[in-house]
């Protein structure tokens, strides 16, 4: 479901710089301005978040409070999409008796990734 997420957001967004100009722009408040900058897709912006710790598998809370509501975007398919997948995730991990944890390190949108997303 995690990677079902991040393909949908993408095959949404992708590369449209409308979207993404924004979405960079709240980027460089929680990583540096040169790996929110060189982010060409929504793929990325998910890697970049998700290699700092703010996004993980069933916790999507921070995309949606510091990306896409403060560049107002409202595309209500995709923001419902986040909210199920998160949900239903949170369930299963419950379900599961599964413990999250997060490891937090920074890396570049150049496609090295630390966590092996």
């Amino acid at each position: 479901m995690h990677y079902y997420l991040r393909t949908s957001i993408d095959g949404e967004i992708g590369s449209d710089e409308n979207v993404l100009v924004p979405f960079k722009e709240m980027l460089k408040a929680y990583v540096p301005k040169a790996t929110a900058q060189s982010c060409k897709n929504m793929l990325e912006i998910f890697d970049v978040l998700e290699d700092n710790g703010y996004v993980s598998m069933g916790d999507y809370s921070f995309l949606i409070e510091n990306i896409f509501e403060p560049s107002d975007y409202r595309k209500e398919d995709i923001l419902s999409l986040i909210e199920q997948v998160q949900n239903k995730i949170k369930t299963l991990l419950t379900n599961q008796g599964v413990s999250k944890t997060t490891t937090q390190g920074k890396v570049s949108c150049s496609g090295m990734s630390s966590t092996g997303t």
